[in-house]
């Protein structure tokens, strides 16, 4: 029989299935991408999110536009 992926307990269902429930999927690849570098795309993905977080905070009117 086969086992769930992360946790390791007997799967029921699919016989394709890998994963006992969306929980252990999500953990499973959280974990795996955990200890990965960041890639460039993350970086800069990043670096916009902050950027709007403070222009959000400092422009609060949210009439004027900056180039």
């Amino acid at each position: 029989m086969k086992t769930c992926l992360n946790c390791k307990e007997e799967l029921r269902g699919r016989p394709d299935k890998k994963f006992c429930n969306g929980y252990c999927k999500s953990n499973f690849h959280y974990e795996e991408k955990k200890d990965s570098p960041i890639s460039l795309f993350r970086k800069i993905d990043k670096q916009l999110k902050y950027n709007r977080k403070l222009l959000l905070k400092y422009n609060k009117s949210g009439k004027s536009t900056i180039r």
